[in-house]
Order: structure tokens, then C-alpha cells, then sequence
């Protein structure tokens, strides 16, 4: 009889949220860890340190406007130059440190994440991103690739709300009404 109440309840909106949110608080962990062993101390932990504060900075300052995010296009360009695991190591410290001032919660581990895999993808697709020497990035190509990321950081980050709204037709409708801000964000 438990077991049934658990399975109805983890098919809920609330239900999914949590084990999201768990699934995703787990990935945040391993790769925390993992990010933190292969970093070498010195002059790369300091550069690391050095954007994820300025990466936080520009979140804080940028707050007011809304969906007006330059993290995400900083976080594009630092997996584009610098590699998928030094992004992640951005994205992890810019989602802790900016969140200090912003606000924990649930969707701080959905932010990380998601700015992981804006400069994963940029590391990733850095054969489309730059000419054939690697020395012009293709302004249009980046432009589409952020573009895309606008909408898809802002959607992956609002799966953390699943939970308040408690069903799948108010959160699509919370989904629908920020598409506004999605735009902004990508724009």
C-alpha cells in the first residue's frame, strides 16, 4: 500500500521536481568534485577564480534588468577558449558565489548545470565556432549557439518551479509567459 502511494506521488508534478532536483544536486556534486581534482593550483585556479568573480559580478550588477544574463555568453566564450572543464568550473563558482547575493535554492544546482552545458557545448562545437586556424571566431555561428542558449538555459533552470506549481498545465503556462524573458535573454 506505501509503495503504491510512493509511485502515484513520484508520477506528480512535485514528485518529478524532487527527484530532478535530488538527480541534479547529485550530478552538481560529482562534478564540484570532480572539477576540483583536476584543476592545478596556481595560475589556473586563479584565472578560474578571477572570471567566476567576474562572472558573479556582472550577474549581481545585471539583476535588476530583467533576463538580462551576460553570464551565459561569458561562460559560451570561456568553453569556447579555455575548454568544457574550466567553463564548468566557472559555471559551478559563478551559480554558488552570485547566488550568495541573489538567492539560494533548488534552482542553483539547475543554473550550474545549465551554464555547464552552454560551455560544454561551446567547447564541443568549437570546430563550427572558429575559422579553419583558430584565430577569427564566426560571429554568426556564436550568435546562433547563444541564441539557443537564451531559451534552453532559461527552460532548463525553470524545471526547478515544477514543484510550486504542482501540475504540468500551470507550469506550462509559467513556461509560456516567460517566453518573453527567454527571448530577452537570447537576444
Amino acid at each position: 500500500m506505501i509503495m503504491a502511494e510512493v509511485q502515484a506521488w513520484a508520477g506528480t508534478p512535485g514528485g518529478i521536481a524532487v527527484w530532478l532536483t535530488s538527480l541534479f544536486g547529485l550530478i552538481f556534486g560529482s562534478m564540484l568534485l570532480s572539477v576540483d581534482r583536476r584543476i592545478r593550483l596556481g595560475r589556473e585556479a586563479a584565472l578560474i577564480a578571477l572570471l567566476a568573480a567576474v562572472a558573479s559580478a556582472t550577474r549581481v550588477l545585471f539583476a535588476a534588468l530583467p533576463n538580462i544574463q551576460p553570464v551565459t555568453l561569458l561562460i559560451l566564450m570561456i568553453g569556447l577558449h579555455l575548454g568544457a572543464r574550466r567553463a564548468t568550473a566557472v559555471a559551478m563558482l559563478t551559480a554558488l558565489i552570485s547566488n550568495m547575493a541573489l538567492g539560494h535554492g533548488p534552482w542553483t544546482f539547475y543554473q550550474a548545470l545549465a551554464w555547464a552545458c552552454v560551455g560544454s557545448s561551446a567547447a564541443v562545437l568549437r570546430p563550427l565556432l572558429v575559422n579553419w586556424d583558430g584565430t577569427k571566431v564566426r560571429i554568426g555561428m556564436m550568435a546562433v549557439l547563444a541564441f539557443i542558449w537564451g531559451f534552453l538555459f532559461d527552460w532548463i533552470v525553470s524545471l526547478s518551479a515544477l514543484a510550486l506549481y504542482q501540475s504540468f498545465e500551470a507550469f506550462l503556462t509559467f513556461i509560456i509567459a516567460g517566453l518573453i524573458f527567454d527571448a530577452l535573454h537570447a537576444v
